[in-house]
């Protein structure tokens, strides 16, 4: 299974601080058994940087990788990034794995992941007694934590 890391860049050129970020998550999910596309990798933004590309050129190359990779990495800092936000979307769009560094951030992919199931007619859980929505919720969410949460350590 290949992963793509997302998160915030938002500088023109590369700095060392965003570099070493992903370069942490590249090695983590390395460790956990993934194959791994890193969009800050030298050997990727050297053509950027070299041809001065445009913000919308780098983003629509970054989700073409993206479209290739299995499941999405979103790093802590994602949603503070347009890029980074766009992937997301992208990704759970075409149903790909989501993979998180944040725990609260995969607590509520969890969450609505399992609302989605119950909306569908689906639900994933058998109601035990005493047990309301939330409980079977937080249930949920508690049997899936290690499919989804990979904090970076």
């Amino acid at each position: 299974m290949t992963v793509y890391i997302s998160g915030k860049i938002g500088e023109a050129h590369l700095s060392e601080a965003t570099r070493q970020k992903f370069a942490k998550a590249e090695a983590m999910l390395r460790r956990n058994g993934y194959g791994v596309f890193n969009p800050t990798d030298k050997s990727w933004t050297c053509y950027f940087e070299r041809e001065q590309s445009s913000y919308e050129i780098i983003l629509w190359h970054d989700l073409r990788k993206l479209m290739e990779c299995d499941a999405c990495y979103m790093l802590e800092d994602w949603k503070s990034s347009p890029g980074a936000t766009a992937e997301f979307y992208y990704a759970k769009a075409t149903k790909k794995k989501m993979l998180f560094e944040k725990k609260s951030h995969a607590g509520v992919w969890l969450g609505d992941e399992y609302n989605e199931l119950v909306r569908q007619g689906r639900p994933p859980l058998q109601r035990e007694e005493g047990e309301g929505d939330f409980d079977l919720q937080r249930r949920y969410i508690e049997r899936h934590w290690n499919e989804v949460w990979l904090p970076i350590q």
